[in-house]
């Protein structure tokens, strides 16, 4: 099974979340493999890496003590769709308790413990290859950043257009706030389209991608040979923004330490570069993203209370697409059309629309985007229906029985064995750890279609 994990001219990255330090021995075998393994011992670090790379699989371990809420795997999800998703659950009886875990269509396969290496490696090597395969496929249906207005006209979307058109005029710093994926960096792009600095540059910097001393030189440069022996001198994106604008996401995971220089220039417009005692200045507008609540942040001195006043003057609350229910049908028109191309076009069903009103949307317009783009790739002809999508039914999911969800999954889990097995019913069999006759009685108790 080695063929299925040899590298293909890139680096393989999987990202493993690991309360207990107990994937010693998969690390071990994924690396022997020239994987590049990266594990994260809580959510919160776990969150930080998958936002900062990006990794084609995934996998949870789950325990008794530590059970990440599925519907915020799905809101993270939502960053990138073509990541797989792997679960490796403590037993059978375990998954009888907690049948939703599998039930939020997030993860491509599952593994129960003791562990057999050899079937979990061959599903790591068969999800890369997946996530390799789509992401070809996308690279065709690439999203244009090229509108200039909101889409919708909901009571909330109006609203949020009167704000961003009152708060263009002014200069001061912006804090945006909102969920994960509902546009605050779109609505960050806008703000400075329509305001006084728009003929001005305009550039982005990722607060969680890189480290202090890269985030302090992306913010205000360094002096030559600074931060190494023979670096080059570097100008900062303050000073590159000079009468434009300058968009910061999650703010709330730039340093300490950083927080306190990008105070300092909010307050008196000047700065220092790293190795300089000279002060700078530039007259630069700040516009900051935020998915967490900075106040609370500030009552843990998680955030620096002098920064949050400086950015909280004057806020753009971005609402969640779950408030904008009449903004779904214009909004996946829209995503719809930039993502074919012309001589592909393709429509939803009524069906299908009636799919994305009812469906609550954890990951909000990206969440929306995302599906979408899936789905044209998941339609063979001209017409996406509600299969496509692939929405979780979680209405439906809460009047489950503990016996029909155990019987969804293990059904869910054979028809997709299967289809991985090329339908060789006896590798399938091999692949699930049973019998082929007890693969034939599963096939005949769940009335699956071959």
């Amino acid at each position: 099974m080695n063929h299925l994990l040899e590298p293909n001219g890139q680096a393989r990255a999987t990202l493993i979340l690991d309360y207990g330090d107990v994937s010693t021995t998969l690390r071990q075998k994924l690396e022997a493999r020239s994987w590049c393994v990266h594990i994260a011992p809580n959510l919160k670090e776990f969150k930080k890496l998958f936002k900062q790379q990006r990794f084609e699989v995934v996998i949870i371990y789950f325990d008794q003590e530590q059970i990440p809420d599925a519907s915020e795997l799905e809101t993270l999800s939502s960053l990138n769709i073509i990541t797989k998703w792997i679960a490796i659950v403590p037993s059978e009886e375990w998954l009888e308790t907690h049948p939703s875990i599998l039930f939020s269509h997030l993860f491509y396969d599952y593994h129960r413990q003791p562990l057999r290496y050899d079937y979990l490696l061959a599903t790591i090597g068969h999800a890369f290859g997946m996530a390799q395969l789509q992401s070809q496929k996308l690279e065709h249906y690439k999203v244009q950043n090229n509108r200039d207005d909101l889409i919708g006209h909901s009571k909330e979307t109006e609203k949020l257009r009167n704000r961003i058109s009152v708060v263009a005029r002014g200069k001061e710093s912006v804090l945006i706030t909102g969920d994960c994926g509902t546009g605050k960096s779109f609505f960050g792009r806008l703000l400075h389209k329509n305001s006084q600095f728009a003929t001005g540059p305009f550039k982005t910097i990722s607060c969680g991608a890189a480290s202090e001393s890269l985030l302090h030189s992306e913010l205000f440069g360094h002096e030559q040979g600074s931060l190494y022996p023979n670096c080059e001198a570097k100008i900062g994106k303050i000073t590159q923004c000079h009468q434009g604008s300058l968009l910061l996401t999650d703010i709330e995971d730039l340093p300490l330490s950083v927080q306190s220089s990008l105070t300092q220039y909010l307050e008196q417009q000047i700065f220092y570069p790293i190795g300089s005692d000279k002060a700078s200045s530039s007259s630069c507008r700040i516009i900051a993203t935020s998915s967490s609540d900075l106040r609370q942040l500030v009552q843990k001195n998680l955030f620096s209370e002098a920064l949050y006043n400086a950015l909280s003057t004057t806020t753009i609350e971005a609402p969640r697409l779950s408030e904008r229910h009449q903004d779904i049908k214009p909004l996946a028109q829209y995503f719809l059309d930039h993502f074919c191309p012309k001589n592909e076009a393709k429509a939803f069903t009524q069906c299908a629309f009636g799919a994305m009103q009812q469906y609550h949307w954890p990951g909000n317009v990206r969440e929306l985007m995302n599906r979408i783009r899936r789905a044209i790739i998941l339609a063979n002809d001209d017409i996406i229906n509600e299969s496509h999508l692939e929405l979780p039914n979680d209405n439906h999911l809460h009047t489950l029985t503990l016996k029909d969800a155990k019987d969804r999954v293990e059904k869910d889990i054979v028809v997709r064995t299967i289809a991985q097995a090329g339908y060789n019913h006896s590798q399938a069999a091999k692949d699930l750890g049973i019998s082929r006759t007890s693969l034939y009685r599963l096939i005949s108790k769940h009335e699956i279609m071959l």
